[in-house]
């Protein structure tokens, strides 16, 4: 075999430096959450959130008119849930688009009243230290240690993340003539992977899907702790009620709403680099990150560009809505019900809060401030990083941390031939 030149292995050589060399360089090129390792990282994709199916659906219902009991006219449905993102989620679904004279069902009592809806208010927003306010009537409680630290949540009557960490959200309630409210603040953020969502979860607890007909329903995610993500199976109890004279089939259509809180998580590797106009040699240099499959959520950071000067990291990150849905403003999601009076505004739709953008400890601030709003599925914001290491004289690799927290909606729907038999 002939051998190679020396030529070929200088070549060959200078190829495996390059290579080496770009590895440990570029900032965040292309990745797919460098943040995690490969064995965590791979829950961190798609664009999926909570997918809800009809489970049990008959493709034919026969009305018996003349059946000594009522039950023969009885039938089941029953919807499938499946957490297939990577964020805790509460949410429910709402069963809708039939005839409510022909069929009923027990879980969706349409002759209520309904309530208002709860609405809340983005109220402070500064360096460690989120308020929001949450008014409504509906039932909720906590449990806390001293000082209103929460120890648990509880909405009617079932009590959730009971001994998990949420002793960093302070509560304060108070009630007067303008109603109640309830006042959240978070001094500290400590939530680790496993735990994206609650945060939101807690912060909406007083929000009700119940009042309007939802059934409701609380998800893990599709995590490193809880892989393919928990699933579960609600159930409804149907009747034919009454038949109209002189037919003999009718189409009927059941439109399932599926409306849940959802949060958008990524830590991309960011280069730091104090001294962006020096000529020596770095371990990286600003990049773009771009993803090419997601965060484990409908709605995706979709790209991230950054911008150096001696004393401050600027990035501009674009959200896109991927998941094929509806995004909704996560506090107004009790409109997401099609029983809600009216239905949901524009102003209800395509809110994203900015949870929370940090590098290390420090909160950045970013504009806008507190929200952005999608439009044509798309939204960019910016966040300011003041280096804390200026007189450093080589770049670094440091986590950006972001948290996108919003309201998500989507609906399927199946149609059934009802048949009178006798």
């Amino acid at each position: 075999m002939r051998r190679p030149s020396a030529r070929v292995l200088a070549l060959l050589a200078l190829l495996a430096l390059v290579t080496l060399f770009l590895a440990g360089c570029g900032g965040f090129r292309g990745n797919e959450n460098q943040y995690y390792n490969a064995e965590r990282a791979k829950y961190y994709q798609g664009y999926d959130g909570v997918n809800a199916r009809f489970d049990q659906v008959p493709q034919k219902l026969f009305y018996y008119g003349n059946a000594e009991a009522s039950a023969a006219n009885d039938f089941p449905l029953s919807v499938a849930v499946l957490n297939k993102g990577a964020s805790y989620t509460r949410g429910a679904v709402f069963l809708s688009g039939y005839d409510p004279n022909l069929i009923q069902f027990d879980e969706v009592p349409i002759a209520l009243s309904y309530p208002g809806a709860c609405s809340l208010r983005i109220g402070d927003w500064s360096l460690n230290k989120f308020g929001m306010m949450v008014q409504c009537g509906d039932s909720f409680s906590w449990r806390g240690h001293e000082g209103n630290w929460l120890e648990s949540i509880s909405v009617h009557g079932k009590t959730w993340f009971k001994g998990t960490p949420l002793e960093n959200l302070l509560v304060d309630f108070t009630s007067n003539n303008r109603g109640d409210s309830i006042t959240f603040n978070w001094d500290a953020w400590t939530f680790e992977a496993r735990e994206h969502g609650i945060a939101l979860i807690a912060i909406l607890a007083g929000l009700s899907f119940r009042a309007f007909l939802g059934q409701e329903y609380l998800l893990a995610g599709d995590t490193y702790d809880y892989p393919g993500g928990e699933m579960d199976y609600i159930e409804y109890h149907g009747h034919i009620a009454n038949w109209p004279q002189g037919t003999d089939d009718i189409q009927q259509t059941f439109l399932l709403t599926n409306c849940y809180m959802y949060t958008t998580f990524a830590a991309p590797l960011v280069c730091i680099d104090p001294q962006p106009y020096s000529e020596n040699r770095k371990v990286c240099t600003p990049s773009v990150a771009t993803w090419k499959s997601g965060q484990g959520a409908p709605v995706s950071i979709s790209r991230i560009t950054q911008e150096n000067t001696p004393r401050t990291a600027v990035f501009h990150i674009e959200v896109t809505n991927s998941g094929g849905g509806t995004v909704f403003d996560a506090g107004s999601l009790e409109k997401c019900s099609p029983y809600y009076p009216g239905g949901a505004k524009s102003n209800d739709l395509n809110a994203i809060w900015i949870g929370e953008v940090r590098i290390g400890d420090r909160l950045l601030q970013c504009t806008p401030e507190n929200y952005i709003r999608l439009q044509g599925n798309r939204a960019s914001f910016t966040c300011v990083y003041p280096i804390e290491y200026a007189e450093l004289n080589s770049a670094y690799q440091t986590p950006l941390v972001i948290e996108l927290w919003y309201g998500y909606s989507t609906t399927t729907q199946r149609n059934v031939l009802v048949k009178r038999v006798s």
